[in-house]
């Protein structure tokens, strides 16, 4: 209240100011106080400029309290252009004021900008999903269980995305999609992003996009589609912090503290969380029939104990209202201890005990600066130069001994991971109805793998290579159609040593067209091209010796992976809301793992470019509100048909995969709900097999107390199903392979977390009615 009430004291001190006409160079004087329109918050640093036939008569910046200020002694019809890098621009026509006018513009409302092609309708009050050209948004910022829940909850609800009772992510069906923060890859998200995701609060989560169809500005890399979660971006200076900890049982408790801190120009934001974890036994079975009759069964045991810690910070800094700095850097480390015993029964020969101690280690960071440059002509137009450095460890250490043969205790190593730098620039310009995205992408990664069994001497290989991307992409909105095409080069070409592989040149076009029509619905269609290239762990040559029937190891002749997608959508958002996909995807090199039988009833498990894969997709979301009872129901049906070779025999598979899921959230009171969820997650398809179906079922309340700053949750996770088994089948000519795997599948969760902070916005708020006349171009007649 109290800038507020010196804002509105300096209004009227200006106004009951007199000036003199006569004898004064310049005796105009134009006010005012700029406002968010959709927040009632003062906004600082906006450019004000006075026109006249696009020459720049005069021009000020608001103050931190939204005043302006501008003296002319122009006195004839001219323009006032208001522009801030995270606003629309406002224009203002001033008709004749005459000599020694004072004109008072009281508060002017700006709107945020909204990107060109959004074309959303919109899903209750307030809104929380929008339909876009290339995919969806969830506002998690408008779901009232974002104080509590963490991300892979909140993902639950999302549209198009599926996470099963193993807290494993589908997006659309498939698992090969690319996940991003803030439009770019994350350290955070590497090798298991469910239990990292489970470790992040989504409070402080602006959105959710499921980009179903990326156009070419997006990296290749992701073909089952993007997941990108925006964080929040504080518009006020003052502090908030968030301190949350959960017991989850039996596997343990997690603690996480978050803040977000604004002065003027400079945010800093900090992420930290810790999970220290148990896990019960989980017991293992695996057969192995052989043609010959030979017989293999196995029993076995396994316990994991460590912790996972992350890190995400963030320094963003205004220069000015049009060129932004950001700095932001995030830190993931995983360590376990794990003990194993396997106990082999084979035909014809003595039972023997396999013990295992290891030590699986995981770590992951990355840095990244980006510089913002935004143009006063066109506050629609941004211009973005960045550098990442990414650094990805993981190691494998494993001790063996036997009992009841005269096999040697033995141990096996193996230390793989990537560098990587990348450097890139954006270009982006919104002009009318016309969108123009250009850029282009340099990335150098160097992978390696360093192994080694007993005192054998290590082994090293090495995967270098480099890819450059150029885009182009151009979108047109005229009435209710929106339209966006795009192409994207992608070369991938190897420095000497790597000389065995050919340099691999493409062409990846992107195409979208939506038609939205009677308010509330749309129809589209797109068609894209991406590419999946194998990472170091698929390709390095380290054969893990864990198991002596089953042998693993990567390829490293594994070629990337090219996939055509088609999809067709329609969408009805309302008080009852419905968003299909209908998709068609193929590839001719698709990337499987593949069971080879091998002398002395060996199996070996590696990677391979089996063949020909063909997908056809049905999901639909359907979401029902009444009497703030909110139903949603999300499923999907995909027709799989895969072709490939084993030792020259021609294998194929073909069948029906599908999950669903479907949650009642029931607010109790203002400060208490429910939330009721069951997911079905079908069988998965493998060019030589299938895995098994399987039921999960969760309950949860959420309290809030304190004016909603303390919230406290408490979850049951598949009360009526203690154990769950996770069954892979495998069959070619030579032998059928069985194994199943029972892991805890109950669990109970208890959390409480705590939000405070001291913040400016209560005293810059203007208690006055919104108007949403913000975004159009206006005439003023003042009085004198």
């Amino acid at each position: 209240m109290i800038r507020t009430e010196i804002s509105l004291f300096l209004l009227f001190l200006f106004s009951a100011l007199p000036f003199i006409a006569n004898g004064q160079e310049k005796s105009l004087i134009i006010k005012g106080v700029v406002v968010d329109s959709l927040t009632n918050q003062l906004i600082a640093d906006v450019s004000v400029k006075m026109l006249k036939e696009n020459k720049i008569l005069e021009q000020d910046k608001s103050s931190k309290d939204g005043l302006f200020l501008l003296r002319s002694s122009d006195s004839n019809r001219f323009q006032l252009e208001f522009t801030h890098l995270n606003y629309n621009v406002k224009k203002v026509i001033i008709a004749s004021p005459g000599l020694a006018a004072n004109i008072d513009l009281g508060f002017v409302y700006l709107s945020p900008k909204i990107n060109l092609l959004g074309m959303a309708n919109v899903v209750g009050s307030p809104a929380i999903i929008k339909k876009k050209i290339d995919g969806i948004e969830f506002n998690v910022q408008n779901d009232p269980d974002k104080n509590i829940y963490n991300m892979l909850d909140m993902l639950q609800k999302v549209p198009l995305i599926n996470v099963d009772g193993q807290d494993k992510i589908s997006l659309k069906g498939k698992s090969n999609f690319k996940l991003l923060i803030n439009g770019k890859p994350s350290a955070l998200l590497s090798g298991d992003p469910g239990a990292a995701l489970k470790m992040m609060p989504s409070k402080d989560i602006l959105k959710i996009e499921v980009i179903t169809s990326p156009s070419a500005k997006y990296d290749a890399d992701g073909i089952g589609g993007l997941i990108n979660i925006i964080t929040k971006k504080k518009s006020d200076s003052g502090y908030d912090i968030y301190i949350g900890a959960s017991y989850n049982f039996p596997y343990g408790p997690l603690g996480s503290f978050n803040t977000n801190v604004k002065k003027d120009k400079l945010q800093v934001s900090v992420l930290a969380t810790t999970f220290f974890q148990q896990t019960p036994y989980n017991s293992v079975n695996k057969t192995i029939d052989f043609t010959n009759r030979d017989h293999v069964e196995q029993q076995g045991e396994q316990r994991y104990t460590g912790n996972s810690s992350m890190f995400r910070g963030q320094l963003l800094y205004e220069l000015d209202s049009l060129n932004m700095l950001s700095l932001s850097g995030s830190w993931k480390r995983d360590r376990f201890d794990m003990t194993s015993r396997l106990i082999n029964h084979q035909s014809n020969l003595t039972d023997y005990i396999v013990l295992q101690n290891g030590s699986p280690f995981w770590e992951t960071g990355d840095i990244d600066l980006n510089y913002q440059k935004g143009f006063q002509k066109n506050p629609k137009k941004f211009l973005n130069f960045s550098y990442k450095f990414s650094s990805s460890s993981n190691a494998v250490k494993d001790d063996f001994s036997y009992q009841g043969n005269d096999w040697p205790a033995i141990s096996q190593r193996n230390e793989f991971g990537f560098k990587e730098n990348s450097v890139q620039v954006d270009y982006e310009s919104q002009s009318k109805n016309i969108l123009t995205e250009s850029g282009g992408k340099f990335i150098s990664r160097n992978s390696n793998s360093i192994y080694g069994y007993g005192q054998e001497n290590q082994n090293e290989f090495t995967f270098d290579y480099n890819v450059f991307n150029l885009y182009q992409t151009i979108g047109y909105e005229k009435g209710n159609w929106s339209y966006k095409g795009g192409v994207r080069m992608d070369l991938m070409f190897f420095p000497k040593m790597n000389n065995n592989f050919e340099d691999k040149f493409n062409l990846l076009p992107s195409v979208a067209i939506q038609k939205s029509f009677m308010d509330y619905h749309s129809l589209g269609a797109t068609y894209n091209v991406r590419i999946q290239r194998a990472n170091i762990s698929e390709m390095s040559p380290f054969t893990d010796r864990s198991n002596p029937k089953f042998i693993s190891s990567g390829n490293p002749r594994l070629e990337p992976t090219k996939v055509h997608n088609f999809n067709f959508t329609y969408s009805y958002i309302n008080k009852l809301s419905l968003i299909t996909d209908f998709g068609y995807s193929h590839t001719n090199n698709a990337i499987q793992q593949v069971y080879t039988s091998l002398a002395d009833s060996l199996i070996d498990i590696t990677y391979q470019n089996i063949g020909k894969e063909r997908s056809y997709d049905v999901n639909a979301n359907i979401g029902y509100s009444f009497k703030k009872v909110r139903l949603t129901f999300n499923g999907r049906l995909s027709y799989i048909k895969m072709e490939g070779l084993y030792k020259n025999f021609p294998l194929s598979n073909e069948g029906y995969e599908g999950n669903m899921s479907l949650s009642m959230s029931v607010p109790l009171s203002s400060t208490f709900r429910t939330n009721l969820s069951a997911r079905y997650t079908g069988a998965q398809l493998f060019l030589q097999g299938r895995s098994n179906d399987y039921l999960g079922t969760s309950v949860s309340f959420t309290k809030q107390l304190l004016d909603k700053r303390l919230s406290l949750f408490v979850s049951v996770n598949n009360p009526f199903c203690k154990y769950f088994t996770r069954k892979r089948y495998f069959s070619v000519p030579e032998f059928s392979s069985a194994s199943f795997n029972r892991q805890n599948y109950r669990t109970f969760v208890l959390s409480a977390s705590y939000s405070f902070g001291s913040s400016n916005l209560k005293t810059k708020k203007i208690k006055k009615k919104v108007e949403n006349s913000d975004q159009n171009t206006f005439e003023i007649k003042p009085l004198k």
